[in-house]
């Protein structure tokens, strides 16, 4: 009051507020001081920064998920088996995204069906009640699953809703939200990851895109690895032929 001067005058302050029906909500207030030969008033402008809170979480969120795709991406770039590719992957989306259920599965298009090929350390208890442990088969024919089969993403927020067979398998141990995101390569689905939670929609829209990119990136390092794995068979298979060769062409000299 005596110079005008203190911690909140003319000064941005992020603070929150109570409306009139008692939500709490974020604000910027901006406070100053106005002498008038009569009297010493301060006025207050108070800004709504709701929807920008929102936007640095959103933006926060997507740094820390491209982080940690960067992070698994290297990872898996070291790898030369499919196997070892997929247990990296579900370990970390369990610790970092997190999920509650998490798995990997080569899709057998002939047989429209899913191996269960990996598990998260942590989902493998709850994996063997569901019958999804690895070596596990989960046949796709109507069950929801179809849409993954044919490149798309699958997002169920209450699997309690959801009729098909295998989510219902899902919400019987407890889990209540799934994500099913496809390994594509060249427009072909061979692989799918299932990650799932205990609460209702707790899905948001950036994690479902970030399972998405998460999914192309371990389907052309896990199709890396084929390649890399039928050229080795190859070059034993060649390897062998020709040392039977040798062999026959010292028992004729």
């Amino acid at each position: 009051l005596h110079d005008r001067h203190g911690p909140v005058p003319n000064r941005r302050i992020e603070i929150s507020a109570l409306d009139r029906h008692g939500r709490e909500f974020a604000i910027e207030l901006t406070v100053w001081p106005l002498r008038t030969p009569t009297r010493l008033s301060f006025n207050a402008f108070i800004h709504d920064i709701t929807g920008r809170k929102a936007a640095e979480a959103k933006l926060q969120t997507q740094l820390a998920q491209l982080s940690l795709l960067s992070e698994i991406t290297r990872a898996i770039g070291d790898r030369l088996d499919v196997r070892s590719i997929f247990q990296i992957v579900v370990r970390t989306v369990e610790e970092h995204l997190p999920v509650d259920f998490a798995c990997l599965c080569l899709y057998q298009a002939a047989d429209s069906r899913l191996e269960v090929t990996s598990v998260g350390a942590t989902s493998i208890a709850l994996a063997s009640q569901l019958g999804l442990a690895p070596g596990e088969h989960v046949v796709i024919d109507a069950n929801g699953l179809s849409r993954c089969g044919r490149g798309r993403v699958v997002y169920e927020p209450d699997l309690s809703k959801v009729p098909f067979p295998f989510a219902q398998r899902l919400a019987s141990g407890g889990l209540c939200a799934m994500v099913a995101a496809p390994l594509l390569v060249e427009s072909q689905v061979f692989g799918v990851l299932i990650t799932g939670r205990r609460q209702v929609e707790s899905f948001s829209s950036t994690e479902c895109e970030f399972l998405r990119q998460l999914s192309e990136h371990v389907a052309l390092a896990a199709h890396q690895a084929q390649l890399y794995e039928a050229l080795q068979r190859a070059y034993d298979d060649l390897r062998a032929t020709q040392q039977a060769v040798m062999q026959q062409e010292r028992l004729l000299a």
